[in-house]
């Protein structure tokens, strides 16, 4: 069942990439702010409200105080992240990435059906999860089409928390 569905969330993921537009808007006298329009990033936003949404749902089925307590830490990672990409996109875009999408129903199925076999199941569906992401931020870096800014954060800021967040997981297996 767990390769089955991570095959499906991979086929949706797959056709996620595609058209970015950047401009640069005025947000006050002197100051401008750069906007984009991208799949690439809507995708990105979208995984990381997945991941905060498969967090809430593990951190309500996990006994144990600290693993509950670095689990709290990796899920405000993933809303901190969501927050900050979120910031790049148009104005009248900000609705269309307000939820996890078809990923966070997904997400959700798999960490419940993870969640009936136990706190390890649990953990062992985490960090797949956070090794796909690292796989798709990983992808994200090839778009040319993003803007510097958003490419360096991803290199210099959320690849390294999704190695962080693995390295974590892996220590509760």
């Amino acid at each position: 069942m767990k390769t089955m569905l991570v095959a499906v969330a991979l086929g949706l993921l797959g056709t996620a990439y595609g058209n970015t537009e950047v401009k640069k808007v005025r947000t006050g006298l002197t100051t401008e702010k750069l906007e984009v329009k991208s799949e690439t990033l809507n995708s990105l936003i979208r995984g990381e409200l997945a991941a905060v949404e498969t967090y809430d749902s593990a951190l309500e089925n996990l006994k144990g105080t600290e693993e509950k307590r670095k689990l709290q830490i990796i899920r405000d990672t993933h809303q901190d992240t969501a927050d900050k990409l979120k910031e790049f996109v148009v104005k009248n875009e900000k609705k269309e990435v307000k939820d996890s999408g078809v990923w966070g129903d997904f997400a959700k199925v798999y960490e419940d059906g993870a969640a009936i076999l136990g706190n390890k199941s649990a953990v062992q569906a985490l960090s797949q999860g956070e090794e796909h992401g690292l796989r798709t931020m990983q992808t994200a870096l090839k778009d040319q089409k993003l803007p510097e800014e958003i490419r360096k954060m991803i290199k210099t800021q959320l690849i390294p928390n999704q190695e962080r967040n693995i390295k974590t997981l892996k220590g509760f297996i």
